[in-house]
């Protein structure tokens, strides 16, 4: 995205409004194949839960983060108290402050209420998918634009995601659905990075594996089907001839 071309479209029109924004939903989209599900399943573990359902469904805009939500639900089912539950929720999200760091610099030129609201929407698919935007040549509100267009449409298939997972928890068995979450969770990650043909594959293969655990009556140790998926889908991905790297 070249100064020019960003300069024509900041220009006082709806067109001008829109595009930055609808850039920066397209920016999210590949994260929300893998968050979709996954969030799902954490609504469906909290729904599970003895967690009041309000507060649970609460959790998930308030923390805006899955496995924060997802270890604090969990830990809360297991009898933790309140201070584990809470130092637990901080170390997960500790790498934020990292990531708040990062984009600092790009923060110091928009006005003050999205320096405060801003911050609140970061978590990694949203760093990963505006970072190399916040940090480039646009002006302030096209790079403004373009990180709410993204954090936005994240927060409402995020809370949409895990509101869906609510309702349909009483049909489905929770502890089902944490065996899934961590599956889910790799996915999430890795959805944006497969970019060609053999990482699709190896991801395919991981994702076959690590399903297939999980709904067998596996005599693994908790993490040892996943464990298992990764080395598939790394031994494929070694395995598949270069022509279709």
């Amino acid at each position: 995205m070249t100064m020019t071309t960003c300069t024509i479209q900041v220009r006082g029109s709806l067109h001008a409004l829109v595009t930055p924004l609808l850039a920066g939903a397209r920016a999210i989209a590949p994260s929300l194949l893998g968050l979709f599900p996954f969030g799902v399943a954490v609504g469906i573990a909290t729904a599970g839960s003895p967690l009041d359902h309000l507060v649970g469904w609460a959790t998930a805009p308030m923390l805006f983060a899955g496995s924060a939500h997802l270890s604090a639900v969990s830990l809360f089912a297991a009898g933790a108290g309140a201070l584990t539950i809470v130092v637990s929720v901080i170390a997960l999200n500790a790498r934020f402050a990292l990531y708040g760091a990062m984009l600092a610099r790009s923060f110091a030129d928009q006005p003050g209420w999205f320096r405060y609201l801003g911050p609140y929407f970061i978590v990694d698919p949203l760093v990963a998918a505006v970072s190399e935007t916040m940090a480039g040549p646009c002006p302030a509100d096209w790079r403004r634009r373009h990180y709410l267009g993204a954090a936005v449409t994240l927060w409402i298939v995020w809370v949409g995601s895990i509101t869906i997972g609510m309702v349909a928890g009483p049909l489905v068995d929770p502890a089902w659905s944490l065996e899934f979450a961590a599956p889910l969770f790799l996915v999430a990650l890795l959805v944006p990075k497969l970019t060609d043909r053999a990482a699709r594959v190896a991801a395919s293969v991981a994702a076959i594996v690590s399903a297939s655990f999980a709904i067998g009556a596996s005599a693994l140790p908790p993490g040892g089907g996943v464990t298992l998926a990764m080395i598939a889908g790394a031994a494929v991905a070694i395995l598949m001839p270069r022509s279709t790297r």
